[in-house]
């Protein structure tokens, strides 16, 4: 179970404190995160390493997501229905959903992505979607999966973790894996890609047309390299970072900085933001 850090000092700068009264998340603001290695590309999927799937999870989108109770919702596939004999699932796909770079997300994307893009090049769900025989579009807002023997786990794997979907227009008739789209990402996520000061951070920032109405409410993720594990917990006791994985911070330093009045150990990730009332991804 992944746990993370938070400075609640620093999500006080970012929101005024407001969130002592407010009932709702408030508006802008700079999350900054603490990343132990600095990746050598933005593609999850292609790659399935922490550090690229924390930054990449925020600009790209999978057809669904789970709840922190494992409940799967839509991403975006807004329903999805499944064959009596298990070997066809039809996902009916959002309507008006954008990439980043304007041009219209459909049934093509996805396509591209099972048969090219993550099934065949992400070792983490290889094996689960080499049973996809072929990837239907009738129209731009339906794909249907059609497999050779019905697949019970290849539900579970499609959040965008494990099954980023990729912008065809950009990767089809490409080498996906020295594509230049890997280091300026161009997804469906609730960020945009901003800026890679190399060996120093990553920059995105809101995305306005994201399909979620009023989201993100932070204004922009900035992802720190701070390589050295002393350093990152130093970093978000001092409030320089706002958030560190627990997993990255020594063990000694994640005893002591769980017993500061300012920070807060949490196991329920981003998800847990908005419950408390801070500013929200």
């Amino acid at each position: 179970m992944r746990l993370i850090f938070k400075s609640v000092l620093a999500a006080c700068a970012l929101t005024a404190c407001s969130w002592l009264a407010a009932q709702q998340p408030v508006r802008g603001g700079t999350l900054t995160v603490a990343l132990p290695t600095e990746p050598a590309h933005l593609n999850s999927a292609i790659d399935t390493t922490q550090q690229v799937k924390i930054v990449a999870g925020k600009i790209y989108s999978g057809l669904i997501k789970y709840d922190l109770k494992m409940n799967m919702r839509p991403d975006l596939a807004e329903s999805w229905s499944v064959a009596p004999d298990g070997r066809t699932i039809t996902f009916k796909l959002r309507k008006g959903v954008k990439w980043h770079d304007g041009r219209d997300f459909t049934s093509a994307d996805v396509a591209f992505s099972i048969m090219k893009g993550f099934g065949t090049n992400n070792g983490l769900v290889r094996t689960t979607f080499a049973n996809v025989e072929t990837v239907q579009t009738p129209d731009a807002h339906t794909a249907v999966l059609v497999m050779r023997q019905p697949a019970a786990a290849l539900m579970s794997a499609l959040p965008v973790a494990t099954a980023t979907i990729l912008p065809a227009h950009l990767y089809d008739n490409t080498d996906i894996r020295r594509n230049p789209a890997n280091t300026r990402p161009v997804g469906t996520g609730p960020f945009m890609f901003s800026e890679w000061r190399r060996g120093d951070s990553i920059v995105l920032v809101r995305n306005p047309n994201y399909y979620e109405a009023g989201k993100p409410h932070l204004d922009r993720m900035v992802f720190k390299v701070i390589p050295d594990t002393q350093s990152r917990g130093a970093a978000v006791e001092s409030g320089a970072v706002d958030m560190v994985f627990h997993s990255t911070v020594a063990a000694s330093d994640a005893r002591r900085l769980a017993g500061l009045k300012n920070l807060e150990l949490t196991t329920d990730g981003l998800a847990a933001w908005p419950r408390r009332r801070f500013t929200t991804v």
